[in-house]
C-alpha cells in the first residue's frame, strides 16, 4: 500500500465554533497540524483574569505549537509561519483578517471555513444569525481566500 504525505496545514482559530474542525484535523490520519494561530489570552469575568481562547485549550492539551501575536505586523510571526513550509492555512472563527501577503505562504492557499452558506449571514455571528432568522436549513462554507 502507497505511503500518502499528510496534509501540512497552520490552523488560526479562536472561538467555540473553531474547536471541533481542529479536533478533526487532529484525528490519526487527517493532516499534519504544524502551528496553531489564535488570539491571545484575554482578562474575563469580574477578576479579570486571563483566560485562553477554547482554540488555546485544545491546542495546549494536545501540545502543539501554539502561536499567540498580538499583531500581524510582527515580522518575526511571517517568518515562522514561512519557515513552517505549510501546505495549507485553515481559519475559522479567528476574529481577525489575515493580510493578503499571508494568504500566499502555503502552497495550496489559505481557507477560510464560515458558519453559513454564504452569502447568506456573512460576518461575525453567523450561526446566531441563522437561528434568529427561523432558518430550517443552514450549513458551512470553505472558501479559498484572496486579496478581494
Amino acid at each position: 500500500m502507497p505511503v500518502t504525505k499528510q496534509l501540512k496545514v497552520v490552523y488560526f482559530g479562536a472561538g467555540k465554533f473553531a474547536v471541533r474542525p481542529l479536533a478533526k484535523l487532529l484525528e490519526p490520519g487527517v493532516a499534519d497540524v504544524a502551528a496553531v494561530v489564535t488570539q491571545p489570552d484575554r482578562p474575563a469575568g469580574r477578576a479579570g483574569l486571563l483566560k485562553r481562547s477554547p482554540v488555546a485549550e485544545l491546542a495546549a492539551d494536545r501540545k502543539l505549537k501554539l502561536l499567540q501575536p498580538k499583531t500581524f505586523k510582527d515580522p518575526d510571526l511571517e517568518r515562522q509561519l514561512r519557515e513552517l513550509a505549510p501546505d495549507a492555512f485553515i481559519v475559522a472563527s479567528y476574529g481577525k483578517i489575515l493580510p493578503a501577503h499571508y494568504l500566499n505562504i502555503p502552497r495550496l492557499g489559505s481557507w477560510n471555513l464560515h458558519g453559513s452558506l454564504l452569502p447568506k449571514f456573512r460576518g461575525a455571528s453567523p450561526i446566531q444569525w441563522a437561528i434568529l432568522a427561523g432558518d430550517k436549513n443552514t450549513g458551512v462554507s470553505l472558501t479559498l481566500m484572496d486579496e478581494d
